[in-house]
């Protein structure tokens, strides 16, 4: 089935219209979609005719000036302009004076992080150039990683899939920078092995994520306090790790709670997981049976403040949530 992400990718081959809203929640489609844009419009992207904006240092009379410009070196030119929620009303105005009637050769894209309510969207919406992302599912990530892969001219197989999910989490940008590594360190081999995201993003596999979420699994903590520390020193930051601990806890209560009315299998596909994983996870959403997750989502909301907080002792905040879940 293809993703309305995919037909615009397919549409923008044919076409390039000359206005577009992208309303991204997960960041990363726009990106694409602003670089395919950029390819198809421009032979070469340069100061002279791409401009980036952002609603939150945006200056009116900048945009106004280079949208009025007459360029002698480009007859197409590209104004991208990001967090566009944040315009002003004056600005709104302006900018809406210009994209209704825009100048033959210039293209607009304006991105937000959340939906906008105000005359410019209205008006792309009304236009019918709103596109609207959403944040992938966990369970769906393993189709975007075989996405980007594909991108990269690789075939990526189904466990090293799920190992480098687990390094880069559900940040589409940072499985993207994953990928890039993986596929300038296989080469011009045609696929990507679990043995090549083991040997190439975990340095030592046994100090890794995946290791950190078994060891909670097993309600070991000295072991998972020792691999948070070895963690740390090998560069992660405190607020990766915590991320990875809260979607592997996510999971198991969401597993707990389906297990009643859902068979394995049906949990299994719902999460994503891959069948080389299921027989461990089953295992730790068993040991989780009397784990109080309704306290610990509570601590986990304490913790992702904290450690988005300059002041405070992140690794201290860690270590105690680790020992509490544990």
């Amino acid at each position: 089935m293809i993703t309305p992400f995919e037909d615009l990718l397919s549409q923008l081959k044919r076409k390039i219209e000359p206005l577009y809203f992208f309303n991204d929640e997960s960041h990363f489609f726009s990106d694409v979609l602003i670089e395919r844009i950029k390819k198809q419009v421009l032979p070469k992207a340069t100061s002279e005719n791409t401009f980036l904006y952002y609603g939150s240092e945006f200056r009116l009379e900048s945009f106004l000036e280079q949208v009025k410009n007459v360029s002698l070196f480009s007859s197409k030119r590209l104004f991208i302009c990001k967090e566009a929620d944040r315009f002003s009303k004056e600005d709104q105005t302006e900018i809406l004076s210009v994209i209704e009637a825009p100048s033959s050769g210039n293209y607009f894209i304006f991105v937000s992080y959340q939906k906008p309510s105000h005359d410019i969207f209205r008006f792309c919406k009304k236009t019918g150039c709103v596109f609207e992302f959403k944040k992938p599912y966990d369970s769906k990530m393993p189709y975007w990683v075989n996405w980007i892969a594909r991108e990269h001219n690789q075939f990526i197989e189904p466990q090293a899939v799920m190992l480098l999910l687990e390094k880069g989490g559900t940040d589409l940008h940072q499985v993207q920078m994953e990928m890039n590594k993986l596929s300038l360190y296989v080469g011009k081999k045609s696929k990507i092995e679990a043995a090549d995201v083991k040997e190439l993003l975990y340095s030592t596999r046994s100090h890794s994520i995946f290791e950190l979420t078994n060891a909670i699994g097993n309600r070991k903590r000295r072991e998972a306090l020792t691999l948070i520390e070895q963690l740390l020193l090998e560069g992660e930051s405190e607020i990766f790790i915590f991320s990875m601990l809260v979607r592997f806890l996510r999971n198991l209560w969401k597993a707990l709670e389906w297990r009643a009315s859902k068979s394995d299998a049906e949990v299994q596909k719902l999460l994503g997981l891959h069948p080389f994983f299921w027989e461990e996870f089953r295992r730790y959403r068993d040991l989780a049976v009397r784990c109080p997750f309704e306290e610990i989502w509570k601590k986990a909301s304490q913790v992702d403040v904290l450690l988005k907080t300059t002041s405070v002792d992140k690794k201290n905040v860690l270590y105690r949530f680790v020992a509490e879940v544990c």
